[in-house]
């Protein structure tokens, strides 16, 4: 019989926890643990080897062997491309791993291979399977007019009519980023700058943007094609420079990607933006976050033998002193060194990301259509979705889970009944202890078992294939800065005439490449977060512990079967899911279940 390897966390009485476990909103952070107890401390942040390029990264003096990575030599892109290919070969320093800079597209036989990066197809993949496949919309009406006018505008009349046709079939999608100004009390028309730097440090000015992205999703092919970008949303369109892709269609081949520096450049100012979603938002406050404060309400609310508590408490492995180390170094030495907004500014984004997150309708199956991605249709595998392997992978995940939660609470007659759950006094103190302290207004007041099994279920899709989809691909596409740069170094052009003036040497000038610091902290960063799973912290090694150690018959079944769910899921999620999907894509792997890892946990 294959052995599990446990990990049990720390345990004591509800007593004890409800005056260890306190909250906190220090720091302007939304509500979390006060202080670290501990037990918990044992599961330090990194082990001390990983955490030595960032801390080399912070000294006054950069070592030989970070500054022998310097990016700045040579002053093109496709040299810096070269480099990166070199370091990558060469396994030096972090750069052990193949990253988005060293992919290339595959070619007929004979044929050199491309380095693709910087393409639409590329660009726009990685709102599907990329660090970021959450927030990518359905396009509203409201966003279409203001696309379709200003190709109007413009006198771009096929870009009008593709937006018109595309809207009639509903496949208009967006990237949006147009409330960050909202998001931390800005004006419409403040520029998002910082020059926060280390101590010792030349201040640097660093600048990011708040653009929208309008991309199409023909049902013909399904491939993601970018259309229109505002590289930075002021007041309303007019204000704002907008720019139409010259490639209207993804089949277009005779326009050189590569040397369309405007268009290269207003897709980076996506990605700036992305990263401050991603980064801020999606990863440390709707993973993070959200399931520290699940933690919290449920030590100081459930006793240590509550069926809740029993499936939740392995989820929160080494969460909470990951997320005391962000809050004390990874913020305010790195993030805040990087990014392209004020310190100030980065804390009300993370806030309000928190505070306006809808519990239920985060929920996998309310998500998907919410956004535009019909559930029935995404999960046969309709062609228009089947690159959407994020959205695929996780409709069969979270039935997967669904199924495990309601199988284990089964075995509970205290929880067989609406009736019996709408009176237990755990649930409801740990609802009053998330609306009342965890301030997260929307989370369900839970007075039925399907409520029960619903607000459970999301909170393991929180901790562990969630957090795994979000944090695991960023050394992939981020330790090869200039895919998802943290930040410009120069002001975004303020007109269009200006944008279209860009040259490759602009862009040169606006990205991190001849700035070392910023640069090696924002290839450390993801690097940092990348580390892999281990077998004994995985989905699986959850449910053989289960298996092993439960003394309820009902749940070593509802485990049993969790665990040959998790098995087949991995072969349905790479001969249904990456197998299917277009071969440029390169398939999408970060979710195997023997590589999602069980918690939050690093």
């Amino acid at each position: 019989m294959i052995q599990a390897e446990p990990f049990l966390p720390f345990s004591s009485p509800i007593e004890d926890r409800r005056k260890i476990y306190t909250w906190s909103e220090a720091g302007g952070y939304p509500p979390h643990l006060n202080s670290l107890p501990d037990g918990d401390k044992r599961s330090d942040l990194f082990n001390a080897s990983r955490l030595a390029g960032v801390k080399s990264c912070l000294a006054k003096v950069l070592p030989k062997e970070l500054v022998d990575l310097n990016p700045s030599r040579g002053t093109t892109l496709s040299e810096n491309t070269e480099y990166n290919q070199t370091l990558v070969k060469e396994g030096k320093n972090i750069y052990i791993n193949p990253n988005v800079g060293t992919r290339t597209t595959p070619r007929p036989p004979g044929v050199p291979l491309k380095q693709d990066w910087y393409t639409d197809f590329v660009f726009a993949q990685q709102y599907f399977t990329g660090t970021n496949p959450t927030t990518i919309r359905l396009a509203t009406n409201e966003w279409i007019t203001r696309f379709r006018d200003s190709a109007k505008n413009q006198n771009n009349n096929d870009m009008v009519k593709l937006i018109e046709e595309a809207a009639n079939a509903r496949s208009l999608y967006l990237q949006d980023y147009s409330d960050f100004r909202t998001m931390v009390g800005a004006e419409p028309n403040e520029i998002f700058t910082s020059n926060t730097s280390l101590p010792g440090d030349t201040l640097k000015d660093r600048w990011a943007v708040a653009p929208v992205c309008l991309f199409n999703l023909p049902a013909a092919d399904g491939i993601l094609h970018p259309l229109a970008i505002v590289i930075d949303y002021i007041k309303d369109m007019t204000t704002s420079v907008v720019i139409f892709n010259k490639r209207l269609h993804s089949s277009v081949t005779n326009i050189d990607e590569a040397t369309d520096w405007p268009w290269r450049y207003a897709k980076t100012c996506v990605q700036v933006a992305d990263w401050h979603k991603h980064e801020l938002g999606v990863h440390l406050s709707l993973t993070h976050l959200l399931e520290e404060a699940i933690i919290v309400a449920a030590h100081r609310s459930f006793e240590d033998n509550h069926p809740v508590y029993r499936i939740l408490k392995p989820h929160w492995l080494k969460t909470l002193a990951i997320n005391e180390a962000a809050r004390a170094i990874l913020v305010p030495s790195v993030i805040n060194m990087i990014s392209g907004m004020k310190p100030a500014h980065i804390g009300k984004v993370v806030s309000a990301e928190y505070f306006n997150f809808n519990w239920t309708k985060r929920y996998i199956p309310n998500d998907l259509p919410d956004r535009g991605f019909p559930i029935d249709k995404v999960a046969l595998g309709d062609k228009q979705y089947l690159n959407y392997a994020y959205g695929r992978n996780m409709i069969f995940m979270w039935k997967t889970l669904h199924k495990f939660v309601t199988g284990f609470f089964s075995a509970f007659p205290e929880l067989d009944s609406d009736a019996k759950i709408a009176k237990d006094t755990n649930i409801q103190c740990w609802v009053k202890e998330l609306h009342e302290f965890g301030k997260l207004s929307t989370f369900p007041n839970i007075k039925t078992k399907a409520e029960l099994i619903n607000v459970v279920t999301m909170c393991i899709h929180i901790a562990s294939p969630q957090h795994t989809a979000v944090n695991y691909l960023q050394e992939y596409y981020q330790t090869f800065v200039i895919n998802k740069p943290p930040a410009f170094f120069t002001a975004p052009p303020s007109n269009l005439e200006a944008l279209k003036a860009l040259t490759e040497a602009d862009l040169v000038k606006a990205l991190p490449m001849n700035q070392l610091r910023q640069w090696l902290l924002s290839a450390q960063l993801p690097h940092l977060l990348n580390e892999t799973v281990t077998r004994k912290e995985n989905l699986p090694n959850y449910a053989l512990t289960l298996i092993q150690t439960a003394p309820e018959e009902g749940v070593k079944k509802a485990a049993t079967e969790l665990y040959v769910d998790l098995g087949l899921l991995g072969e349905v999620f790479e001969d249904e899911v990456s197998a299917k999907m277009n071969p440029e894509a390169g398939g999408y792997h970060v979710m195997k279940p023997e590589e999602t890892a069980v918690s939050v946990l690093i």
